[in-house]
């Protein structure tokens, strides 16, 4: 058998509302370990009470179905949060009551009809079995006591929220942060063990997920206090739930260890409507849009391709389906206006439902389809010594390997020149040769070593030197990587945070690139000559 640590049970309350087994159904849950106690509105109230508490049954009123109700809006977030999975035993004619609840307040639940999870909103994902605890598990009355008593020790709960922990964090002008209620619980069950954590934003993600680096002081450490530094993500439970299975599915088996961050699986918890996913911080590390703009990429963009991501690739297939089977559902929606009347300004031309009708005739077939990072710009790669260590895996997915490439050029053309104050047409211009080669990714135009946009030369060079292996590229096939870049290109346009001038005009001027890689590809340009 595999190794495991045989650890103490520390919450072995049930508390039951509104009904208790009595007699040889209060033994059934005796024998498992458990201890079931009646309880009271004032004690689901209480933190130090829901401390000891693994489970909370709740059993509907046979003579009033709607008393339940204001006891699940005022109590049922906040159980979960605190990791209690609810067990609610239905009266004869309530289930409908309960099933309307469960949808209006979107808890987490179990024990579902097919019919009932197709009945729900959006929010809920659709007949895809029981979600990961805490949830709130739905059962008849019918159903004995001992069933429930299994369902509960079948059911993993972790550590209770430590209230003593101290937890600090300010933003980059040294103010406070404010967590809202569930998050601060969240992490103070993922730092159940400690005795201060102090959380540092990182600010290089767009995404709506909070990202920080975490400094812990452990209350008993088994060297001393300080362990290695951890980075925390919190954000909606059902993305936060999808990065971590990401993790477990997608990275564990296939990075190398040392190419990856690790998650600390007993610090990931869920909660109501949040999560949190706590792993090892990559140390004395740089971003690659850093270490590009100063030259010394090539090493690590070599990294990236041979060996970090070889895990994924090798699994590549060839599959019948275009191009735009996959890529299309990606295509923007819209563009700010301020930013499109700045590439009309470059010499764009064109609307973004023009470009969409231009992307559609991509229909090149067959293309690779295997694992892919889905998000790997620029600062989702970081760069210690040669090694690229690759982070960020919300939007790990199956699709056409060369979209990994095209997103990689795609981040570091609007983040690479951060720090370039040259202006935005002399720049457009510095690197637009590279956007007339005949195919794209034949990387074989060079710039002037003077050229201040050289080594954003030479990274594309490295990047499209692997492209040519993740796609078919002939006379019938067409420039997929092209095609895949034009896309990447306006994802980045499309981005409705706005940001500061020099940004924006970046920005602009991939909007432009993409306006003309689509109608080199539109018009035959980007194919090969014929022979």
């Amino acid at each position: 058998m595999a190794i495991a640590e045989i650890l103490s049970r520390t919450r072995t309350r049930i508390a039951c509302f509104g009904g208790i087994p009595l007699g040889d159904e209060g033994r059934s849950f005796l024998e498992r370990g458990l201890l079931v106690t009646p309880c009271t509105e004032d004690d689901l109230r209480d933190t130090a009470y829901l401390s000891g508490v693994a489970a909370v049954v709740f059993t509907q009123n046979i003579k009033k179905y709607l008393s339940i109700v204001p006891l699940f809006e005022e109590h049922a977030k906040r159980l979960l949060d605190h990791d209690c999975s609810i067990f609610v035993r239905l009266a004869p004619d309530g289930r409908s009551i309960i099933i309307n609840t469960l949808n209006r307040l979107e808890l987490p639940s179990a024990g579902l009809s097919l019919s009932e999870q197709d009945s729900f909103d959006a929010w809920m994902p659709k007949r895809s079995g029981n979600p990961p605890p805490p949830f709130l598990y739905v059962c008849d009355t019918a159903i004995d006591w001992a069933v429930i008593a299994n369902l509960i020790s079948e059911t993993p709960f972790g550590k209770a929220p430590n209230f003593d922990l101290i937890v600090d964090s300010k933003d980059e002008d040294g103010k406070e942060i404010k967590f809202s209620s569930s998050n601060e619980l969240l992490i103070r069950r993922a730092f159940w063990d400690c005795a201060e954590v102090h959380l540092v934003p990182m600010l290089d993600g767009l995404s709506d997920v909070l990202v920080y680096r975490a400094y812990a002081e452990l209350a008993k450490g088994h060297y001393g206090k300080w362990p290695r530094p951890y980075f925390v993500k919190i954000g909606k439970r059902a993305g936060i739930f999808a990065e971590y299975k990401n993790y477990e599915d997608g990275v564990r088996p296939y990075i190398p260890f040392h190419l990856g961050p690790h998650l600390v699986h007993d610090r990931c918890c869920l909660g109501a409507e949040d999560g949190i996913i706590v792993g090892d911080f990559v140390e004395e590390s740089e971003s690659l849009r850093d270490c590009a703009s100063d030259g010394r990429a090539a090493a690590a963009i070599a990294c990236l391709f041979n060996s970090t991501l070889r895990g994924w690739y090798l699994h590549a297939q060839n599959v019948q389906s275009p191009l735009t089977a996959y890529l299309l559902p990606h295509f923007p929606e819209k563009i700010p206006e301020n930013r499109e009347a700045r590439a009309r300004e470059l010499g764009a031309t064109k609307t973004l439902s023009d470009l969409r009708v231009l992307f559609e005739k991509c229909t090149f077939s067959p293309v690779l389809v295997g694992p892919i990072h889905g998000d790997l710009h620029a600062t989702n790669v970081l760069v210690r010594s040669a090694d690229a260590i690759i982070i960020d895996f919300q939007k790990h997915c199956e699709n056409p390997i060369v979209y990994d490439a095209a997103c990689l050029e795609a981040g570091l053309l609007v983040d690479g020149f951060s720090d370039d104050k040259r202006d935005e047409v002399e720049w457009i211009n510095s690197i637009m040769p590279l956007y007339r080669e005949t195919p794209l990714h034949s990387a074989s135009t060079r710039c002037h070593p003077s050229n201040q946009s050289s080594w954003y030369y030479a990274c594309i060079h490295q990047i499209r030197l692997y492209a040519r292996r993740m796609q078919h590229y002939d006379d019938k096939h067409g420039d997929q990587y092209a095609a895949a870049l034009a896309l990447a290109l306006l994802k980045k346009a499309s981005n409705k945070k706005q940001f500061v001038k020099l940004k924006e005009s970046r920005r602009a001027g991939a909007y432009v690139i993409a306006e003309l890689i689509l109608t080199r590809i539109s018009s035959g340009i980007s194919r090969p000559p014929e022979l």
